[in-house]
């Protein structure tokens, strides 16, 4: 519904009809019983982002003193946008600790002892790094033997169906069919000061479980095998102005997500890239990984040493998705600077990098908790607040604590 003041200001004494989403208002004093002799027509167009999620809830209906009451709310597709539930327990009843669910467990969500409240907001990422540390980016060693490309590749080996059951597809950028040249993508532990980066930007419309990413690529230079790696990394940045908001040397923020893992990890399967070297990458996650909606930055690069194990990229795709793939060399070896730069600087004409990202996409979200009963012969009534925007949704349900009991008396 349209609400406020009308463009031409605050009136008194005046009329206004609403026909087809459009308002419009006739005459009408400003003070007194001065007629203005103004009138506006507004047209109201719902904003499609403005759209308010599902809020529901529920609670056990009856319970006694000292019985627990089990609420469930739920929010039957989850906002894209900065929410927050408030729920504020009267004071009728008393938490139970641990008793808090989220599922699926996306958001920043608890108990607050001393507001007596639950809380869950969407719009703050946990951080999960696992494993990871800053790659070094100064070291005594150069050498000119690095490139920061391989030639086009001789097809010999391309698989033309994935090595495993697809879950559900969040996210695909295939394999180039025109190039498949493979472009600096590598911590060089020999050679620091050339390990050179590559990210690729996506966008989840709404909450997702990842569960699997694939990633091609390929070697030169003296590669053979990405078993040769001594670690493989897996990051994901926030966006930042149209670049990630960190690398992988530890510049500016740190991911909301990161994973290093061996490669000869049972959850790493590594399979024969374009020119048939081991070079393709797909990790699989025991436990899926939640990120929130929002606009995210991809990494991978494998800790391979030069001398001994020659070079591995990242190759493009044909997609247009989204914004060009951005490079960095922390660094400097290369003299291309230090900072984010789109990796068309190093002469892909595609604006992509291949890669895939598995999952689930969330639509639904549960909270559930136990509090447990402290009154009697009444109903309590528990009223939980969707905030989203500037706009704030309330929900409540009632559990009713039971009548009360009479005793007969005999007279004698």
């Amino acid at each position: 519904m349209l609400m406020g003041p009308l463009p031409s200001g605050a009136f008194y004494r005046t009329a206004a009809v609403n026909l087809n989403d459009t308002i419009y208002h006739v005459g009408g004093s400003t003070g007194s019983f001065y007629y203005s002799g103004l009138s506006d027509v507004l047209l109201d167009i719902p904003c499609p982002a403005c759209v308010i999620p599902g809020f529901s809830k529920q609670a056990t209906p009856e319970a006694m003193p000292g019985e627990n009451i089990h609420y469930t709310i739920t929010m039957d597709s989850l906002p894209s946008e900065v929410a927050f539930m408030l729920d504020p327990l009267p004071e009728s009843v008393e938490y139970v600790p641990g008793s808090l669910v989220v599922d699926p467990d996306v958001g920043i969500y608890g108990y607050d002892p001393g507001t007596h409240t639950i809380y869950w907001s969407n719009g703050i990422v946990k951080q999960n790094i696992v494993g990871w540390s800053p790659a070094e980016k100064t070291g005594g060693l150069t050498s000119t033997a690095i490139i920061t490309q391989g030639g086009q590749p001789d097809h010999l080996d391309q698989s033309s169906k994935p090595d495993h059951e697809l879950t559900s597809v969040l996210w695909d950028q295939p394999l180039s069919t025109v190039n498949q040249a493979a472009y600096v993508n590598q911590e060089f532990p020999d050679y620091p000061t050339s390990s050179s980066f590559l990210a690729d930007d996506f966008v989840a419309d709404v909450p997702w479980m990842i569960d699997a990413i694939f990633v091609p690529g390929d070697g030169w230079n003296g590669f053979s095998t990405l078993l040769n790696a001594t670690a493989l990394t897996f990051m994901i940045y926030e966006d930042a102005g149209g670049v990630p908001a960190g690398d992988p040397s530890g510049g500016g923020a740190p991911p909301i997500w990161a994973l290093t893992i061996l490669p000869t990890d049972p959850h790493i399967t590594i399979t024969n890239g374009y020119s048939g070297y081991p070079s393709n990458t797909l990790l699989t996650l025991d436990s899926p990984m939640p990120i929130p909606a929002g606009h995210y930055w991809l990494i991978f690069y494998p800790t391979l040493n030069f001398t001994n194990f020659g070079q591995h990229g990242r190759q493009p795709a044909d997609t247009t998705n989204g914004l060009t793939a951005q490079f960095i060399n922390p660094g400097g070896a290369f003299g291309y600077g230090t900072v984010w730069q789109p990796w068309t600087i190093l002469s892909p004409m595609q604006t992509d990098m291949a890669f895939r990202i598995e999952g689930t996409a969330l639509t639904t979200l549960h909270i559930d908790f136990d509090a447990t009963v402290k009154a009697f012969r009444q109903t309590i009534f528990n009223i939980a607040f969707l905030h989203y925007g500037d706009i704030i949704v309330d929900v409540s349900a009632p559990t009713f604590t039971g009548y009360g009991i009479y005793v007969p008396i005999i007279m004698k």
